[in-house]
């Protein structure tokens, strides 16, 4: 991850602009002819413990209070909505840009699947005993409900595991020779379905 980010901005300079209507997220369509002139501004962007502006340059006093700069109110609207951990995940110079140690969030969510892994081998041990492949038999499961569930999605991933336990659980009772069949019909209907999972977001692998 560089140290930091510097992009070019042209200035531009609206021919036309015409709002065709509100969109049912709050934002509106526009239509617009723009014309990029050859000067512009230099943005640098870096990481720090809080959103900061800072303009330079012989037109800076003309830029008015930095609290009133929309490129900084913008930003802290954008830090506000974005949830840092998915976004760790997608785009790590934004996140870093606004203020988040990315490496550090990443450590932690890592430490915390590790304590998870092992509390899960400990209650598992308990009804399936210790041996070296114990972890094959809830290795498939766990995939699927995954899936089911929607990969990115923990709240997902728990339903989903809770769906395919039920389904498993139901079939034992009344069709016991069905009942590891059932969960990858489930796996199948899902995928044809809606195969970002239940509560899976769009796109996560585009």
């Amino acid at each position: 991850m560089p140290a930091s980010l510097v992009e070019d901005a042209p200035a531009k300079v609206n021919l036309t602009l015409r709002v065709l209507g509100r969109r049912a997220d709050g934002y509106h369509e526009i239509e617009s002819l723009v014309a990029f002139a050859s000067a512009g501004d230099a943005l640098s962007f870096a990481p720090g413990g809080a959103l900061a502006l800072t303009v330079r340059g012989p037109s800076a006093a003309q830029a008015g209070a930095t609290a009133d700069n929309l490129v900084l109110k913008a930003a802290h609207a954008l830090a506000d909505r974005l949830p840092t951990v998915g976004a760790g995940t997608f785009d790590l110079e934004t996140v870093a840009t606004l203020g988040v140690n990315v490496r550090n969030l990443r450590t932690f969510n890592f430490a915390v699947g590790c304590l998870l892994a092992g509390l899960s081998g400990v209650l598992a041990a308990g009804q399936i005993g210790l041996n070296p492949n114990m972890g094959d038999d809830l290795l498939m499961p766990s995939f699927i409900a995954i899936i089911v569930g929607g990969v990115g999605s923990l709240i997902g991933t728990l339903c989903g595991g809770l769906l395919i336990g039920m389904a498993a659980a139901l079939t034992t009772v009344f069709y016991p020779a069905a009942s590891e069949a059932v969960v990858y019909a489930i796996l199948m209907a899902v995928l044809l379905l809606r195969p970002r999972g239940l509560l899976g977001e769009e796109g996560m692998f585009s």
